[in-house]
């Protein structure tokens, strides 16, 4: 357990916890807004950057991750997850395993679900073949890097079929432009094209006890209309609960009525409790 000063910090094993599970980037640091007015302190799942085999084990790892929480922090029968994009089938995967445990909860899914997640991604990207896809995908992550956006990497690239030649293309453009290691770069667009791939073949087969919470953002024009409660009636027993938010699916992260409802769902001792707690930003890796 990390954070930004120390590579061990001290958890009180006592203390209730929302597990916060990020989208594609797998990025700890996307979610600070999220938690910062959490009546629940938050710990955020980062998302390993070399392990990409399916979503199922994604969470398995997650599972191996909560090893340590287990030692750190007592889960009691109840648990609290948060996921947003890519975050909310890893999210859903997760609670299938704690319920395993003999444990229910509530899963707050920010704007997606698994059906949801293959419209936005179509409605966000447009038709493309697979080729297509992996071009858009080094194009975008090159211009995340850089601020910029490079003529040179897009011709070069229509050229190029295998993909390894094409993420070793980018790092060859990009090197002088950053200081990430070869091996980070690498890692970074490998993973970020199997999540997309992931994402759209992802058929859950579960159907959870605990409770699903969707936070709905405003739909993309394009994308293609969907069931009121984004399909994830199929994964639960209970009722879906539907909350809208005033941001798009890409600005989500930044509406401050997430950890209003976040905060409403909690139980109300431990809202009692957390006013006599002090906040503590970690993650965990």
């Amino acid at each position: 357990m990390q954070n930004e000063n120390e590579s061990e910090i001290y958890i009180n094993p006592e203390e209730e916890h929302l597990m916060i599970i990020p989208g594609f980037d797998g990025n700890y640091q996307t979610m600070n807004h999220v938690s910062e007015r959490l009546n629940i302190l938050a710990a955020t799942l980062q998302l390993e950057p070399d392990f990409d085999q399916s979503i199922t084990e994604i969470a398995n790892r997650l599972m191996n991750v909560r090893l340590i929480i287990k030692v750190r922090i007592h889960l009691k029968s109840k648990f609290y997850i948060l996921g947003y994009s890519f975050g909310v089938n890893v999210a859903l995967e997760l609670a299938a395993l704690l319920e395993k445990e003999g444990k229910t909860g509530v899963v707050f899914c920010l704007d997606s679900s698994p059906d949801a997640l293959k419209i936005q991604l179509n409605a966000y990207l447009g038709p493309m073949t697979d080729q297509e896809l992996q071009n858009s995908l080094i194009e975008h992550i090159y211009n995340l890097l850089t601020g910029q956006t490079s003529t040179e990497l897009t011709t070069k690239l229509e050229g190029v079929v295998d993909w390894s030649e094409k993420i070793n293309l980018c790092i060859d453009i990009v090197k002088n432009s950053v200081t990430y290691t070869h091996e980070f770069l690498r890692s970074l667009v490998h993973v970020s094209y199997r999540r997309v791939v992931m994402a759209k073949e992802y058929e859950p087969r579960m159907k959870l006890e605990s409770e699903l919470v969707l936070m709905k953002g405003i739909p993309h024009p394009k994308a293609k209309k969907l069931s009121d409660d984004y399909g994830l009636s199929k994964y639960s027993t209970k009722p879906i609960k539907v909350f809208d938010l005033k941001a798009d699916h890409v600005n989500a992260l930044q509406d401050c009525r997430i950890s209003n409802i976040v905060n409403k769902m909690l139980e109300p001792g431990l809202l009692e409790e957390f006013k006599k707690k002090n906040l503590c930003k970690y993650y965990f890796a």
